[in-house]
């Protein structure tokens, strides 16, 4: 028995410390996340990045061992060896003026400003995943609480702000239907 957890330590040791792809994020409470792209639901955290690698790996551990125990497949490592790291792009000569132009003012060079360019656009929509993620978890638990069954939370914000209009316009009308009554009354 001993040999066969021997066995299969050695196996999850070996799945570990193959070429995983991991990211680490910095969340907006100032932890690092870190996260395997190829197992789904592999995360780790930390108050560093070296912390959230550590956790990350122990999460890859558990992983496995779920895996193997449960017979699912494991998949491979993302390929990246087969990536150079460069590619080509044919882009209109107006947007390659308007790139020299700007990378020539900010004083780097072309292919270092279209690579920042690029990073920051790719990193908006891990961010913008995120905050759908957190939005979705801070609105459900409201709309469960306060919405009748059936009600989308689109539903539920939409009928608030009618509710919430036609006070408001009410209130405005009632005024004014107060003073017309007096004007007839003179």
């Amino acid at each position: 028995m001993k040999t066969t957890d021997n066995k299969q330590e050695a196996l999850i040791t070996g799945y570990v410390s193959m070429p995983w792809t991991i990211r680490i994020s910095k969340n907006s409470w100032g932890r690092y996340l870190a996260r395997v792209d190829e197992l789904d639901g592999c995360f780790g955290d930390g108050e560093t990045t070296e912390e959230a690698l550590a956790s990350v790996r122990e999460s890859m551990q558990v992983w496995f061992a779920t895996a193997l125990l449960k017979g699912l497949e494991i998949p491979k490592p993302s390929e990246d060896v087969a990536l150079s790291g460069r590619f080509v792009v044919r882009v209109p000569i107006s947007l390659h003026r308007r790139l020299a132009m700007q990378a020539k003012e900010e004083g780097v060079s072309l292919n270092t400003l279209i690579v920042t360019l690029l990073s920051g656009e790719a990193g908006k929509t891990d961010v913008m995943k995120q905050v759908q993620s957190c939005l979705k978890q801070a609105v459900q638990p409201a709309h469960e609480k306060v919405s009748l069954p059936g009600m989308s939370p689109r539903d539920l914000l939409r009928n608030t702000i009618l509710e919430s209009g036609d006070q408001v316009m009410e209130s405005w009308r009632t005024p004014w239907k107060d003073k017309q009554k007096a004007w007839e009354q003179n």
